[in-house]
């Protein structure tokens, strides 16, 4: 959709308000799943000047209406998986949140949403079933506490990758250093170990992982064509 250049002067809040409101009224529409925006025919931008870009109703958090003010704007680095589940890639993520909900919870909480699907090259981590109990941080150590659902890996991640996506993520804010993951309120007998420190050793570029995807498809399709011709 396109608006005119008036709605270059709304204010931030109010813009990004309306920028939701707009996103997730119109997703109702079954034929409807992203809106985009044009500001008099050019991309309309956020407020750190980047593309805003194709838009879905989950990028926004609900609200009822009576906490207008407790909305602020948040940038956080996540880490998702690459496409052979073996290593993670860092995405910055920026959308609104409610200021009544730790940052920690939000980043918990977008982890499980899963990429945006608006870049190629990032997978999920965590099943997306998974619930929060509860999440805390006390003297630098942030206490994730998730249902069952979380040991229940989705596609080819394995358990530990999906710890870490948690956990790198979570390292990226000033006032965290290391992270327990409880599952039910229990540490599960399958984990490493207690209490995980930053691991940027499975960390990977998109630019390189996409390139090894596009090898590793070339290398099959050949596979299969010299297996098709050794039939014939």
């Amino acid at each position: 959709m396109t608006v005119n250049g008036a709605y270059k002067k709304l204010p931030v809040t109010t813009e990004v308000l309306i920028r939701a409101a707009l996103v997730r009224t119109l997703t109702q529409l079954p034929s409807v799943k992203y809106v985009g925006i044009s500001v008099e025919g050019e991309s309309l931008l956020d407020s750190m000047g980047a593309p805003v870009g194709w838009m879905k109703a989950d990028q926004f958090i609900d609200n009822d209406g009576n906490e207008i003010n407790t909305y602020e704007q948040a940038k956080v680095k996540l880490y998702f998986a690459g496409w052979d589940g073996t290593h993670l890639i860092a995405a910055y993520r920026e959308k609104m949140y409610l200021t009544t909900t730790s940052m920690e919870r939000f980043i918990v909480q977008e982890l499980i949403n899963g990429p945006s699907g608006q870049v190629a090259g990032l997978y999920p981590t965590i099943n997306p079933s998974t619930e929060i109990i509860n999440v805390t941080t006390k003297d630098g150590i942030c206490y994730v506490n998730l249902s069952g659902t979380f040991l229940n890996v989705v596609n080819n991640v394995s358990k530990e990758l999906a710890i870490y996506s948690i956990v790198n993520s979570l390292v990226e804010l000033s006032n965290i250093n290391k992270v327990q993951i409880l599952v039910d309120g229990q540490i599960p007998n399958t984990f490493s170990q207690s209490i995980y420190e930053r691991n940027l050793d499975i960390v990977d570029t998109l630019e390189n992982s996409l390139l090894k995807e596009q090898e590793y498809m070339e290398q099959q399709e050949q596979q299969t064509t010299t297996k098709q011709e050794s039939e014939k």
